[in-house]
């Protein structure tokens, strides 16, 4: 029987291996951007984004690449290394732990 939570991950699943080979092609390094937020009811979330260039088959040209790579439930604590063990927990599913190279945090 097919449910909606089956559906979602399955999409989840096809979009994470083509995002995958995607980021593979990048011409030079990936940049990563982190958002998190919580909801009214204190439910906190976190949004992984990835901006990459590829060229344009064929040319010369460079196209700028974007897609998101993760967004999660924060359930746990939200201390420096919980919450860097989900990034890493998350860049590891999305298969470009590899293209992490430096990191800057900002928080506002």
């Amino acid at each position: 029987m097919l449910t909606l939570q089956y559906v979602s991950l399955t999409l989840f699943d096809l979009s994470s291996y083509f995002f995958f080979f995607q980021i593979q092609a990048a011409v030079g390094q990936v940049s990563f951007t982190m958002d998190m937020w919580s909801n009214k009811p204190l439910q906190s979330y976190l949004a992984i984004t990835a901006h990459w260039i590829t060229r344009v088959k064929g040319t010369l040209a460079l196209w700028l690449e974007m897609a998101l790579v993760a967004f999660h439930q924060v359930c746990e604590d939200h201390t420096s290394e919980s919450l860097a063990n989900i990034v890493l927990r998350l860049l590891d599913r999305a298969g470009v732990t590899l293209k992490v190279r430096h990191q800057y945090s900002s928080c506002d």
